[in-house]
């Protein structure tokens, strides 16, 4: 334990060492967080070591009693001996101990402190003002420097066919060019094949709610998997025949990230609106809402990807600040147009219409609020833009595409996960018959089951679509990890460490203590009592008590496995 907690002084010395530089970028940040998780972990360790030690030597402590004073008789040298060493051993746990939680909790502290430093770095880099899109300046001063950054990506383009060619000779040649067209072909015969496995039959009058979220799933994977397979393999093979240089290699991430990004958005815009097939459609619009939506999605994503190449054409070609300022505000400016436009009397239009009738398909209450958070981003980002925030204006333009993702994504798992487990749990079905005849539970209790589950999944895919929403908002994956690892491994509050696997152990005790406890009652009622001359009543009230007490030791020994002993509850 001691070695220990030396290890782990001695990485966080290292680490506030370097946190006294003021140059710390985000990533040099999140190395130095990255390497205080070890030394936590030491430091754990060492007080699981030293807390059953400590606790053991006081119980011994508490066995061998007080040193006698002068007027009790004297007692053995052995004694006497054993207590010295018991408290030599308790001197030193007890210091150790203390030391390692006061190391934990400066690691705590340091922690905290890089991830308020993370966030400032964040908020100061997204809210620093450039140029505005008024300012004659930038358009100036970009107009003066594009034709410079042309010529420097001409050259580099040059350079890329340049060392095709010359490596691209005979056979070479042939089986790069196969391989490209196999690239490209290949996606038929895998899009008809995916199409007949599971499709949205229009003779299908009224799905239920789990076939259509299962076919939205699918139709968001056939969607997305065809040009996501084909931007890796072109870009696979360009690596493979050494095509591909260190200079272009922002070029080729942002490639694969923004024709991977239209494709998942459009998939699940597709999946999720289904504009060709109203009865398979999981949000209740009309068709006209829905087609309009679904391309404003796309088009939205296909906006966020091209300014990402653009950006990473400009860091290529090594262009100045007012180039990479008007491509991300200008970026800005025609997404918040689109937008604008896209929504423009959404969900309004059948208002002013007589109608003699109830709606077919009455307007959905959240494309209110959607519209009125849509505007509010339009707004936002163009002031941002206007006014010289124009890394915030980008910022925002990303971020409101991907928290419609995240939603969408969530609408159609959601009822996928819920639906089936509520389908699952039907005492009519052979898992559910399995559950009434191998466990004895009731027809309700099956039911109720499907229910409590499908509620919990609901919570879970709540809690991670929340958590994808605030990942780029400074909150960074590591800082995700951690704080689940730091839930299930355990939190302390009030002195008492909680944690989910110390809960689903209490679970364990409590069930088999019940478990226990109904044996032993129904042991009573067929063996014992019988051949008592017990009346019914006392029988009853025997069962019952044995019951109460059962009960009342299983939840103890729960309760004592969480940490909360009959010591720290007061019982009324």
């Amino acid at each position: 334990a001691s070695d220990l907690i030396d290890q782990a002084k001695s990485r966080f010395d290292q680490v506030t060492a370097a946190l006294r530089r003021d140059s710390l970028d985000d990533a040099a940040l999140s190395s130095l967080r990255e390497s205080l998780g070890p030394a936590a972990d030491q430091l754990k360790q060492a007080i699981d070591i030293l807390g059953p030690r400590l606790a053991d030597a006081k119980d011994r402590l508490d066995k061998l009693g007080p040193k006698p004073d002068a007027k009790a008789p004297p007692e053995s040298a052995d004694v006497t001996r054993d207590r010295d060493e018991q408290q030599k051993r308790y001197a030193r746990a007890e210091e150790l101990l203390k030391r390692a939680q006061l190391l934990a909790l400066q690691i705590d502290q340091t922690s905290a402190r890089i991830v308020s430093r993370r966030r400032a770095l964040f908020v100061g880099t997204l809210m620093q003002r450039s140029y505005s899109l008024l300012s004659p300046t930038l358009w100036s001063s970009a107009a003066a420097d594009i034709p410079a950054d042309i010529r420097a990506l001409t050259m580099i383009a040059g350079d890329f066919f340049g060392n095709a060619a010359a490596k691209l000779q005979g056979w070479r040649a042939v089986l790069f060019f196969a391989l490209l067209g196999l690239v490209a072909f290949i996606n038929v015969p895998l899009y008809r094949l995916a199409r007949r496995i599971l499709s949205r039959e229009p003779t299908v009058a009224e799905p239920d709610r789990f076939r259509k979220a299962a076919a939205a799933l699918w139709t968001a994977i056939v969607v997305a998997v065809p040009p996501i397979f084909t931007v890796v393999g072109l870009f696979l093979l360009l690596d493979v025949f050494e095509l591909m240089s260190a200079r272009i290699a922002p070029l080729k991430r942002e490639l694969i990230e923004g024709v991977g990004f239209v494709a998942v958005v459009a998939g699940v815009a597709r999946g999720l609106f289904a504009p060709t097939r109203p009865n398979w459609r999981l949000m209740e619009v009309d068709d006209s809402i829905a087609e309009r939506l679904s391309r404003l999605a796309i088009s939205q994503a296909a906006i966020v990807a091209v300014v990402s190449v653009l950006q990473a054409l400009t860091d290529i070609s090594a262009a100045a600040l007012p180039v990479t300022a008007a491509v991300q505000g200008l970026g800005a400016i025609v997404f918040a147009i689109v937008t604008a436009g896209a929504i423009y009397g959404l969900g309004e239009d059948d208002e002013d219409e007589e109608c003699l009738g109830p709606r077919v398909v009455p307007r959905p209450r959240w494309i209110g609020l959607a519209r009125l958070a849509a505007w509010t981003a339009i707004v936002a980002m163009s002031l941002a833009a206007l006014f010289g925030y124009i890394p915030a204006a980008s910022f925002l333009m990303a971020q409101f595409v991907w928290i419609v993702g995240v939603i969408g994504a969530l609408c159609i798992l959601a009822p996928l996960c819920t639906a089936g487990l509520e389908a699952t749990f039907q005492p009519t079905t052979s898992f559910g018959r399995t559950l009434m005849s191998g466990v004895g539970l009731r027809r309700e209790g099956v039911a109720q089951i499907g229910i409590v589950l499908s509620g919990l999944t609901q919570i879970a895919l709540l809690a991670l679509g929340l958590a994808a929403i605030v990942l780029p908002w400074g909150l960074q994956s590591d800082d995700v990890v951690g704080g689940v690892r730091n839930a299930f491994f355990g939190f302390t509050v009030g002195g008492v460490t909680i944690s989910p696997s110390n809960v689903v152990a209490a679970l364990l005790l409590f069930a088999l203590g019940y478990v226990a406890t109904r044996g032993l009652q129904n042991w009573l009622d067929n063996r014992l009592m019988p051949a008592t001359s017990l009346d019914a009543g006392l029988r009853n009230s025997i069962r019952t008590s044995l019951g109460y007490v059962g009960l009342f030791l299983a939840a103890s020994a729960a309760l004592s496995q969480v940490g909360l002993g009959l010591e720290k509850i007061a019982i009324v």
